[in-house]
């Protein structure tokens, strides 16, 4: 039997009960955010934000993002996805505070810095009209954990500006739990009762479908576009 690939599994990564360690502990600087998302510098004159001046030297963008699966790697190098919900977020960023981590930070999960600390948390309840927006971040979804850094770290400030650290990244203990996604479960279940039903060349469409779309909501549309065609045709014969 072929051994079942670990990148077809989503975690969902959830809250232990300890609120001493569980959470995030800290937030990095990278070069290539896991989230995909980079962050803008600014300084702020008259309400209105736009890229930094060198008096500011502070960095604003997304922590973490509610929903958005993230690929990792395990310990045998086996890829899979992990995702957060919008309330481990929300508790994630409580107790970020609670424990007076804003000052804890790192360069690319390695280097640990200094003269950095978070001046602004927020969380995103209204996309559209949330300064994010404003501040050109668009399609960020309710529950975003916005953070702004203040860099007092010079070294820093300059791989910022040059472009080599263009993101966070966020490190913690979380505890991994498997679920099954909604779509994928639609997709079996409306997949496998076709087999005596329909003619060959629809099994081959299928199949193309399956090869060209990794997403599981593509295939469930584009499976059930299929069938529906299939259903007219055999209906006007």
């Amino acid at each position: 039997m072929e051994k079942e690939s670990k990148k077809d599994k989503v975690f969902e990564l959830i809250l232990g009960e300890d609120e001493m360690k569980d959470g995030v502990s800290t937030i990095s600087f990278v070069e290539y955010p896991a989230i995909e998302r980079d962050f803008m510098f600014f300084s702020k004159e008259a309400d209105s934000y736009k890229f930094a001046n060198e008096e500011k030297m502070m960095v604003t963008g997304p922590a973490m993002i509610p929903n958005q699966k993230i690929l990792r790697l395990d310990e045998n190098g086996d890829e899979f996805f992990v995702f957060f919900t919008q309330e481990t977020i929300a508790k994630s960023q409580e107790l970020f505070f609670k424990r007076a981590q804003h000052n804890n930070s790192n360069v690319e999960h390695l280097f640990a810095i200094d003269g950095v600390s978070v001046v602004e948390s927020w969380t995103i309840a209204d996309p559209k009209n949330d300064k994010s927006s404003a501040m050109g971040f668009s399609g960020l979804p309710t529950g975003t954990w916005m953070v702004t850094y203040k860099v007092d770290n010079e070294e820093l400030w300059s791989g910022i500006k040059e472009g080599t650290v263009k993101g966070f990244s966020i490190e913690g203990q979380f505890i991994e739990e498997l679920v099954k996604m909604q779509k994928e479960e639609t997709v079996e279940e409306e997949v496998a009762p076709v087999e005596e039903k329909v003619a060959p060349d629809v099994f081959d469409e299928i199949n193309n479908i399956l090869k060209e779309n990794k997403n599981s909501e593509d295939i469930y549309d584009a499976i059930k576009k299929l069938m529906n065609i299939e259903k007219e045709n055999s209906e006007t014969k």
